[in-house]
């Protein structure tokens, strides 16, 4: 709109007089039509609230600019040293300068774990999986795990569904979400987000995934002071010896227990324990079901055998003995009687002082478990036990 006015010098406020001139007045500023032979027209700022409200939005942008820019360059430096071998990095994002939320700090898990195991993980931290309160922090996360992940990665985060209801792990009031199409799914109870689009999914919580945790900083006069920090993964160089345990010929190595097994054959209980002996060990002492099963197999013959009077002698001695016949058993080689796999069928009795393992199939029902024999019995088989050989060697 045009309206006419006497000039007047705008620097000094003093009318000039004279000519009249054509005034357009503009928000938030003034431009001034003169005639032709004045000089061309100035732009001037007027001192108005609508100046002052722009002032006010534009300080407010460049703070917050300035401080997202701080921000994406700390998380650029933690990045870097996760390259070098971090397993998990902090980064210190101060949260209450956005959106009014409290500092804090947040550490993402490259070791993939279901829900469960990621929130314990993030609890032993003094923290919990990272609710997300609005948009920024949503975007923070998502950028947090770009930069490190490829670009399709999904991590936790923690929130998940309780009595049809969504919950953050944290407490934090459930106000803001960021589902992709068609989600969540109605059958799964935990939120994972896509990195590359910030999109959230509900998934099985038994999912292994990455995960970020967020953890409360340390906050002294409005400044971040102190986050939780790791330190880096120093590759050991050290060059160690390494061990390799082995047997003599003719004896087989077992790793469960680091020792040398050897199936001799045609001896009374007595003389087996002996023959053992002289070769550096003893009759084989049992301790567990792996190693029950693994002499049983070791001394089997491919037989099955019946009831003839003499089936004892068919069977496996071992070195569990009871010589006074009082049920006080025990180990030749000293170790513990911690373990026992008797056969109901023939349970001790007070009638022997050997025992035998039952390796191969037979018509009583013991396959596997141990008997008790005489000690004048010759046997088809019996199983010696001895230290294995080490062998140290460099790298």
């Amino acid at each position: 709109m045009y309206s006419t006015l006497p000039s007047t010098d705008v620097e000094s406020s003093s009318w000039s007089g004279g000519h009249m001139h054509f005034i357009e007045v503009c928000k938030p500023f003034t431009m001034v039509a003169t005639s032709p032979a004045t000089p061309k027209p100035k732009l001037i700022k007027l001192p108005n609230r609508e100046t002052t409200n722009l002032k006010h939005l534009l300080s407010q942008h460049l703070e917050y600019a300035k401080k997202f820019e701080e921000l994406e360059a700390k998380e650029a430096a933690v990045i870097e040293r996760m390259k070098k071998g971090l397993a998990s990095f902090v980064v210190k994002a101060k949260v209450e300068t956005i959106q009014g939320h409290e500092n804090a700090c947040y550490k993402l898990s490259t070791a993939p774990k279901n829900f469960f195991d990621a929130e314990t993980d993030c609890e032993s931290s003094n923290g919990y999986l990272t609710s997300v309160v609005n948009g920024f922090e949503n975007s923070l996360i998502s950028k947090i795990a770009r930069d490190y992940l490829s670009t399709q990665k999904q991590f936790w985060i923690g929130g998940n569904k309780i009595s049809s209801a969504w919950t953050w792990t944290d407490g934090t009031p459930f106000t803001y979400t960021n589902w992709a199409a068609g989600q969540p799914d109605s059958s799964d109870q935990c939120i994972s987000v896509t990195s590359s689009n910030s999109q959230w999914s509900s998934i099985d919580c038994n999912t292994a995934q990455y995960y970020i945790c967020k953890i409360q900083a340390t906050v002294d006069n409005g400044s971040i002071t102190t986050c939780p920090t790791n330190k880096p993964v120093i590759p050991d160089t050290t060059v160690r010896p390494i061990t390799i345990n082995d047997c003599e010929s003719g004896w087989t190595y077992y790793n469960i227990t680091n020792l040398c097994y050897k199936v001799f054959h045609g001896q009374t209980c007595n003389q087996s324990e002996a023959t053992c002996v002289q070769n550096g060990g003893h009759l084989a002492s049992i301790h567990s079901l792996e190693e029950n099963v693994f002499i049983s197999q070791l001394a089997q013959a491919g037989y099955t055998f019946g009831n003839d009077g003499y089936w004892g002698r068919y069977h496996v001695l071992i070195g569990l003995m009871d010589p006074t016949l009082n049920g006080n058993f025990y180990w030749t080689d000293g170790s513990p009687y911690d373990y026992q796999s008797w056969c109901d069928s023939y349970k001790y009795t007070k009638c022997c002082e050997c025992t035998t393992l039952v390796a191969d199939q037979e018509t009583e029902g013991c396959f596997q478990e141990w008997t008790t024999d005489y000690e004048e019995t010759p046997h088809r088989a019996f199983v010696c036990q001895k230290s294995s050989i080490a062998h140290i060697c460099q790298n």
